[in-house]
């Protein structure tokens, strides 16, 4: 199908099947710098990479040069710049979503090579996926050639999160190893376990490499892609869990015109329509706006959400070398929280002797939250191949966390015990990160260098209510409304962190890269009362390491050993109040990196011991309730491999398989041995997309995971069911811009369970099959 005008917006992490075509060069002005390293010897090469159809510039297209690891990506005028490129012979390889690769030589001296590349439109690629010297930021901070990390990373490109229709954060995490969602909030968003624990910190999730409050779904219409930093990751994000960090990018303004329209309708209710434009307001200023409203019932009785976001954007081109982004993000959601079903009998299993759509809470008691962000970017390069970052953020979040709490079940096996749990919830952040990166020549090595200073300051406000519901018949449920609850505790927390960060790559010869890192942090956590004005102060510092090495064995392989380090404050109290220590962690890791079938497949292979100190264990006494002591010792540790990219000239493919090693090392509660929560030994993924020619396309998945817990307090012979998920969708794509697009979920109507409750027998059921239908329509630069 022809498509005349198409701006990418993953071409830096993915590029098309390398084909020669035509290639223009001509003079030029000074370049927009995304820098690498640089010595006096050294040349430059700077340009544009444009649409040869129609000759619009083409956003983040990859960049690089051949044989060397040094590249870039476009901007929003296509404009690139590489400098301390080596003189002598090479070949510059450029790559872009929707287009066809362009391989020329060329000959590098000390003056500064000025290109312009046309590239030719590949209506195969379009929809399809591939990677060519995949590029990203989160192990770096800089943007770094994923052969040349020692540390493994997962990416999932917006193409596949279109292909598979993603609705949630989950939907997307299924398709990387290592990474599973491991329990529900009522329903209201997932959490995650990463390498085989709980990765839920606020630090473990980034909104382009800015620290995110996970107080809500995250997964919202401006987001374009998903990378995964597998592992601790503290010496450049600070605090957070070991398991690694999550990063969202969002979609980014384009210098062309564009518009895309989607509405979309599905089982149980589901109505969803987006809007996504973008163009230039006058000369140097780019904007882009996404939005949303959604309506959706649920496949479980009475539940239901309603979403209305809008996210626009602003990019300032003020200078050749300064460039100065504006993000800001509005959401309202309300819905019914929903804890699941209620096994009437002590073992999980017996929670299939209820419907999937039946709903133990009441009705009539909605929940609600907002989220209003802004977010600023400002990049400033001064001089040379040095440049400075500076990102600051503020959030604040609001959440009223109503529900019915599901409690226990009376002699007669069916007569279940509630209460109203109300929680009104309030959480602003503020978010800095001040960076300096570039590079230098010491000697014979070559130093690629990340220096920083970041902090945030975190204030929750949480008022909590409790009052009494009637029971309930979990066979023959009748709502009876819930009462008016009384106040039960009011608690205020703040939580501030500074860290000083520094990186380096050092380049040994041409075929090994070694990367040292060093954080010092410290932070303060206060808690407060306000119920008996008692105040918990806890202040604490960290040194935090990690160190790895990069073997390249030939330009498309590379093998990698690392050592990484994550430390993390415990953010709750003891049974006298006193708050606990930070947990620590620190991983070992092993891999091998490949980008084959002549780069359009990259390859990721990983070994890792895990092991984590400080760790909260939960105790339920005869009297019941619960309470913690922090005791435990755990180690995870497994085998991974993630693969992305285009296996022939029409079918692409993202698989990935993790094996998961999780235990009980030391605990005063737990046994030696006793496993973890969150850590399936077994789970992986299976997508293909085939283009079938004439704007026809189709694609089918499986997504597995092997038995598992919900939460290390359960007994090891207490798991969740294993389960194989079918997916399958098919789509059409109009020469006008229109595209018609089916998906289908859990073909084989599976029944599985997303969590069960902590210390009660609660499952939350998965959805049945369901289908979804949606009719997309795009314009200019966002035309597909």
């Amino acid at each position: 199908m022809p498509i005349s005008r198409r701006v990418p917006v993953l071409s830096f992490l993915l590029g098309m099947i390398l084909a020669d075509t035509p290639t223009t060069l001509r003079a030029g002005t000074s370049p927009v710098a995304i820098t690498e390293g640089a010595s006096q010897q050294d040349g430059t090469v700077s340009g544009t990479v444009r649409a040869a159809d129609s000759g619009a510039p083409i956003l983040l297209a990859s960049v690089r040069i051949e044989p060397t690891n040094q590249g870039a990506s476009t901007d929003a005028d296509g404009r690139f710049t590489i400098y301390g490129v080596p003189e002598g012979a090479g070949t510059l390889v450029v790559s872009a979503v929707g287009y066809d690769s362009s391989r020329m030589p060329l000959t590098i001296g000390t003056d500064v090579v000025e290109i312009e590349i046309q590239l030719e439109v590949d209506p195969l690629g379009v929809d399809g996926l591939t990677v060519s010297a995949a590029r990203s930021r989160v192990a770096t901070k800089a943007e770094t050639e994923l052969l040349a990390t020692p540390q493994a990373i997962s990416l999932v490109p917006g193409a596949v999160i279109e292909q598979q229709a993603a609705v949630t954060l989950d939907d997307v995490i299924k398709n990387v190893s290592g990474l599973i969602q491991a329990s529900s909030i009522n329903g209201e968003y997932a959490t995650f376990a990463a390498r085989g624990f709980y990765s839920n910190s606020n630090g473990n999730f980034r909104r382009n490499g800015v620290q995110v409050s996970k107080f809500g779904e995250l997964l919202d219409a401006n987001t374009d892609r998903v990378e995964v930093l597998k592992g601790p990751a503290t010496v450049l994000y600070g605090q957070l869990d070991p398991g690694g960090v999550i990063n969202l990018r969002t979609k980014q303004p384009l210098g062309a015109t564009g518009t895309e329209i989607r509405v979309a309708g599905g089982s149980f209710g589901r109505v969803d329509g987006r809007i996504d434009a973008t163009g230039r307001l006058f000369g140097p200023l780019l904007y882009r706006v996404n939005a949303q409203i959604e309506n959706r019932d649920s496949y479980r009785d009475e539940v239901f959400w309603r979403t209305r976001f809008i996210s626009p954007v602003i990019t300032w081109h003020a200078g050749p070398a300064t460039t100065l982004t504006v993000e800001t993000e509005f959401k309202r959601e309300e819905g019914l929280l929903d804890e699941g079903l209620f096994a009437p009998a002590p073992t999980l299993a017996s929670l299939d002797e209820q419907p999937v759509n039946r709903f133990l809470g009441e009705p009539d008691v909605p929940a609600d939250r907002a989220r209003s962000a802004v977010l600023a970017r400002l990049e400033q390069g001064i001089g040379g191949s040095w440049s400075t970052r500076i990102a600051t953020s503020w959030s604040k979040n609001e959440r009223n966390a109503n529900r019915v709490d599901l409690r226990s079940l009376g002699g007669d096996g069916r007569t279940l015990g509630r209460r109203t749990d109300f929680r009104q919830q309030e959480l602003e952040t503020l978010f800095w990160d001040a960076g300096l990166i570039g590079a230098l020549q010491l000697g014979p090595t070559s130093h690629r260098v990340a220096v920083g200073l970041d902090g945030y300051s975190t204030t929750r406000l949480e008022e909590r209510f409790r009052g009494p519901v009637d029971p309930i018949d979990i066979f023959l449920p009748r709502y009876t409304g819930a009462v008016a609850p009384s106040p039960f505790a009011v608690e205020d927390q703040s939580v501030d962190m500074l860290g000083l960060y520094a990186q380096d790559q050092i380049a040994l010869g041409d075929a090994f890269v070694l990367q040292l890192g060093l954080r010092y942090t410290t932070f303060d956590q206060l808690t407060v009362d306000r119920d008996d004005g008692t105040e918990e102060d806890f202040s604490d510092q960290e040194l935090t390491t990690s160190a790895g090495v990069v073997h390249r064995v030939t330009p498309d392989v590379s093998i990698y050993g690392s050592m990484s380090e994550a430390f993390a404050p415990t953010l709750s109290v003891d049974r006298n109040g006193d708050a606990f220590d930070p947990n620590f962690g620190r991983q070992f890791e092993l891999g091998l990196k490949a980008d084959l079938l002549d780069r359009r497949l990259s390859t990721t292979i990983a070994l890792y011991h895990l092991r984590r100190t400080g760790m909260i264990s939960f105790v339920y006494p005869p009297e019941g309730g619960f309470y913690r002591v922090q005791s435990g010792v755990q180690r995870s540790r497994g085998f991974e491999v993630d693969l992305l990219g285009r296996l022939t000239g029409s079918v692409s493919a993202i698989a990935s398989y993790g094996f998961t090693d999780g235990a009980v090392l030391e605990d005063d509660v737990y046994e030696t041995g006793h496993g973890l929560g969150g850590a399936p030994r077994h789970h992986g993924s299976l997508w293909l997309r085939r283009g079938l020619g004439n704007g026809l396309y189709a694609g089918a998945g499986v997504f597995f995971q092997s038995e598992w817990k919900a939460f290390t307090s359960y007994p090891d012979d207490r798991m969740l069911r294993g389960y194989h998920r079918f997916e399958a969708m098919a789509g059409y794509s109009l020469a006008n811009g229109v595209r018609l697009q089916l998906n289908g979920r859990n073909l084989a109507n599976k029944r599985y369970y997303l969590s069960g409750g902590e210390g009660r027998a609660v499952g939350l059921p998965a959805s049945p099959r369901s289908f979804e239908l949606s009719v997309s329509w795009g314009t200019g630069a966002l035309r597909r």
